[in-house]
C-alpha cells in the first residue's frame, strides 16, 4: 500500500480543503511534498526548474505569491509540475493573495487529472509547515510498515510521465529512499548513471568514492577516508553485459533484505526500460540536447567528455520511407566515424526516427561537401533512400530544438519542391515551411504570392517560360548550363528564355532582392500541383 492524495485530504491539517479540479488524479500516490513558488517560466528559472530533478510523486504546496493575478502564468506553472510528474497542487491564501481560482486553473487540472486543491479561503493563520509535517511522517510511518521496497518504488514509477520513467529516475527515487549515492558503472568504470544522496553532494569526493577500491560482490565495504561504506553488485543487461552498481552510504548500512531490494529495482528498471543500458547514454546526450534540457546535457556531456557548448551543427538523415528509416541505425556508427575526420566532436544516434549528428563545424564548405558525399555514398551502397539536412550557426540548445522541429515540419514541404535534390540546407527548410503556411491562409494568400508570375502565365505553352523558370530558380541554383542539362536543351535556348522570362517582368531572374518574390511563386506552383 503507498500514500495517495485521497490519504492526504484525509489529515487534520487538510479539513476544510476542497478538490476543484482533476478528481480523477486523486488516487496518485505521493511520495514527498514541498513549496514551489515559481512565476515567468523564463530560461533561468527553466533551468532551475530541471536541475531540481524532480522525481514525480511531489505534492506541491503554493500561494502564487509572485503571481497571483495572473492566470495564464498560472496555468503554465500547472502544466509545468504536470510534465515533471508531480502529483497535484495544494493552494494556499485564496482570497487574501490570490483573490480567486479562476475556471481556466480548474479546467487545465482536469485536462491533466492534475488535483487542484484549495485550503479555506480568507483564512490568514495557515501555515505551510503543519500540511508538509502531517504528509512526510504520513509517508514515513507507511515507509517503515513496508517490507517490499521493490514493489513500492515501481508503482512510484507507473506514476511517472511516461518521458520520465527511465533508469536515471529510479536512480534518483531509490537515493532519496535509502538517502545513499547510487552508481551505475559499466566494465570500464565509466559512470552511466548516479543519483548523489543529497543532491548537493560534493563532485570531489564523488570521484574519489568511484575510484576507490571496490568490494566483493554483494558485500558491503567500510571506506575510511571519508567515514563511508560502499555496496557493490552486478546488473546484467538483456545482452548479457555487466555493469556495477554501487550504493554509497554514511551511517548504519540497510539490512540485508533491504540491500538485495534496491538491487532487484534497478535489475527490473534496466529490464523494462532500457534493453541496452550500457551502451545509449549517447543517445540519451542526443534526446537531452534536442529536448533542451540543460543540467542533463551538462551532467551526461561530463561523463562522455563532450564539449557540448562548442557543438554548432546539426545534421538530420530522414528515410524517405518507414522502412528506410528503420535501416538507418545501420549506419550511425559509420557515419560517426566519417564525421571524426571533419570534427573533433561527433554525437550520432537515432532520434524520433531519425539519425541526429552533432559536431562542431565542418570548418570549411569543401569540408561540408566532402562529408555530405561520404554519406551520400554510404546511403546508396546501403540502399537507403534518404534525404540530409544540414544546420549550422546553431549556438544555443534552444536553437538547436528549434531546427529540429523546423525541419519537422518543413521537410515534406521540401522534398516537393526541390524533388531533385537529397541534401538541404536549414535555411531550405524554413522557405518551404513558410510556403506551407501561405497555402495554410487561404486561396487570396495564394493568389497575392503568385501575382508576380502573371505576366509568364499568359505566355504561350510552348514556350514553357514558367517551366523553366522553375528549373533555373529551383533546381539549377540560377545556373544556365545546369538548366540545360536538367531540360535537355541548348544552353542557348535557356539563355533565350531567360531574357524573354526578363522582358516580361522587368529584371533580370536572379537578382535580389525582385528574386525573391519569385522564388516563392515557383514554390508554390510545385507545392499545389502536389497537393
Amino acid at each position: 500500500m503507498s500514500i495517495t492524495v485521497t490519504d492526504v485530504l484525509k489529515l487534520p491539517s487538510m479539513r476544510g480543503a476542497r478538490v476543484l479540479g482533476g478528481k480523477k488524479g486523486l488516487s496518485r500516490i505521493v511520495s514527498s511534498i514541498s513549496v514551489l513558488e515559481y512565476a515567468q517560466i523564463n530560461p533561468i528559472k527553466s533551468e532551475l526548474f530541471a536541475n531540481i530533478e524532480f522525481l514525480g510523486n511531489e505534492l506541491a504546496i503554493t500561494g502564487f505569491m509572485n503571481n497571483p493575478d495572473d492566470v495564464e502564468l498560472q496555468c503554465a506553472n500547472i502544466r509545468q509540475m504536470a510534465e515533471v510528474g508531480e502529483v497535484g497542487l495544494i493552494l494556499f491564501y485564496v482570497g487574501i493573495l490570490m483573490k480567486k481560482v479562476d475556471q481556466k486553473l480548474i479546467d487545465v487540472a482536469d485536462e491533466l487529472d492534475f488535483p487542484l486543491i484549495c485550503m479555506p479561503e480568507n483564512q490568514t493563520n495557515q501555515r505551510y509547515s503543519e500540511v508538509i509535517c502531517e504528509v512526510m511522517e504520513l509517508i514515513y510511518r507507511e515507509q517503515m510498515r513496508s517490507t517490499n521496497l521493490t514493489t513500492e518504488l515501481l508503482e512510484q514509477a507507473a506514476g511517472l510521465p511516461v518521458h520520465q520513467r527511465t533508469v536515471d529516475s529510479m536512480l534518483r527515487m531509490l537515493a532519496d529512499r535509502l538517502h545513499s549515492s547510487i552508481v551505475l558503472m559499466d566494465s570500464s568504470r565509466r559512470i552511466l548513471n548516479e543519483a548523489p544522496w543529497p543532491r548537493a553532494f560534493d563532485n570531489a569526493i564523488k570521484a574519489e568514492l568511484t575510484a576507490a577500491e571496490f568490494p566483493e560482490p554483494a558485500a558491503w565495504k567500510y571506506h575510511e577516508p571519508l567515514n563511508i561504506h560502499i555496496y557493490r553488485d552486478s546488473i546484467q543487461t538483456q545482452e548479457g553485459h555487466c555493469m556495477d552498481l554501487l550504493i554509497f552510504r554514511e551511517g548504519d548500512v540497510p539490512d540485508v533484505v533491504i540491500t538485495r531490494q534496491a538491487v532487484e529495482v534497478v535489475q527490473l528498471s534496466v529490464n523494462i526500460w532500457s534493453e541496452k543500458h550500457d551502451r545509449i547514454v549517447i543517445g540519451e546526450l542526443v534526446r537531452a540536447i534536442l529536448q533542451d534540457e540543460p543540467m542533463k546535457m551538462r551532467r551526461l556531456a561530463d561523463i562522455f567528455d563532450v564539449d557540448v557548448a562548442s557543438i554548432n551543427s546539426m545534421w538530420l538523415i530522414s528515410g524517405e520511407t518507414q522502412a528506410d528509416a528503420a535501416r538507418l541505425p545501420e549506419i550511425v556508427e559509420t557515419v560517426r566515424r566519417d564525421t571524426e575526420v571533419y570534427s573533433a566532436t561527433a554525437i550520432a544516434d537515432i532520434y524520433d526516427d531519425q539519425l541526429v549528428l552533432f559536431m562542431i563545424g565542418p570548418g570549411s564548405i569543401q569540408d561540408v561537401r566532402a562529408l555530405t558525399e561520404a554519406i551520400g555514398s554510404e546511403l546508396r551502397d546501403r540502399g537507403i533512400r534518404a534525404t540530409l539536412t544540414r544546420c549550422h550557426a546553431l549556438n544555443t540548445t534552444t536553437r538547436v530544438r528549434d531546427a529540429f522541429f523546423s525541419h519537422q515540419a518543413g521537410l515534406p514541404a521540401a522534398r516537393r519542391i526541390f524533388p531533385e535534390r537529397w541534401a538541404f540546407t536549414l535555411e531550405q527548410i524554413n522557405f518551404a515551411q513558410r510556403c506551407q503556411e501561405i497555402l495554410g491562409r487561404g486561396e487570396r494568400a495564394v493568389e497575392e504570392a503568385l501575382e508576380c508570375l502573371s505576366a509568364l502565365m499568359t505566355e504561350a505553352d510552348e514556350t514553357n517560360l514558367l517551366g523553366t523558370l522553375e528549373c533555373y530558380l529551383l533546381d539549377a541554383d540560377m545556373s544556365v548550363t545546369q538548366a540545360a542539362e536538367r531540360l535537355f536543351l541548348h544552353k542557348n535556348t535557356i539563355k533565350y528564355r531567360i531574357q524573354r522570362i526578363a522582358d516580361q517582368l522587368g529584371f533580370v531572374p536572379g537578382r535580389f532582392p525582385e528574386t525573391m518574390p519569385l522564388l516563392t511563386a515557383c514554390a508554390l506552383n510545385r507545392l499545389l500541383r502536389h497537393n
